[in-house]
């Protein structure tokens, strides 16, 4: 994983710099926002105490200067103990986005923003595969964007979030008890 960050870091650094002298300014009515993001957290419910990484893809349409709403799509895979055992669950995602941008025009730009995604996964512990475990999940974020040059920037932000659990093989009692807290950074391509 630490590769995949310094790759990452090293593809940021050489898009800033081939796009070097632009001016730099913030989100306007009418772009497209790509961001690519990765994200970190915990899970420690019933038997289930996993650390998961999330690859996270968004693209949305700026509808005035502060507010864009668009879509989402990403991959989750946690490593952890199940059943006490050890296993996975991964899980593909997909859903709506929407983000209000407080200061649209600067190089720094605060959001905050909240998503909606049906989940598809399934888990394994052991040599048991406990079938598809994963409903669907909704978060709150707050960040920050950063836009060195005119078309590219850092966004990164802190999630709260929950996840509903279908009926499964794994003990979780109460799917409303499911919290999640994550870290994400990542690029933002504006066009």
């Amino acid at each position: 994983m630490k590769r995949s960050l310094i790759t990452v870091a090293a593809a940021a650094v050489l898009l800033f710099a081939t796009c070097g002298g632009a001016a730099a300014q913030g989100i306007e009515k009418g772009q497209i926002e790509f961001s690519f993001s990765l994200g970190y957290f915990d899970l420690d419910v019933g038997n289930v105490n996993a650390s998961a990484w999330l690859v996270l893809g968004q693209a949305a349409y700026a509808v005035t200067d502060r507010l864009e709403v668009g879509g989402l799509g990403g991959y989750v895979n946690l490593d952890g103990t199940l059943d006490d055992e050890n296993g996975t669950i991964s899980a593909w995602m997909i859903g709506p986005v929407v983000q209000f941008n407080f200061m649209p025009k600067q190089k720094w730009t605060p959001f905050v923003g909240a998503s909606y995604a049906i989940l598809h996964g399934s888990a394994e512990a052991g040599k048991q595969d406990t079938g598809n475990l994963l409903d669907s999940r909704w978060s709150l974020d707050a960040g920050i964007k950063y836009y060195p040059v005119e078309h590219v920037g850092i966004v990164t932000a802190v999630s709260y979030g929950k996840i509903a659990i279908e009926e499964g093989n794994l003990d979780f009692t109460d799917p409303e008890d499911i919290t999640l807290w994550m870290v994400s950074s990542g690029i933002s391509l504006r066009f």
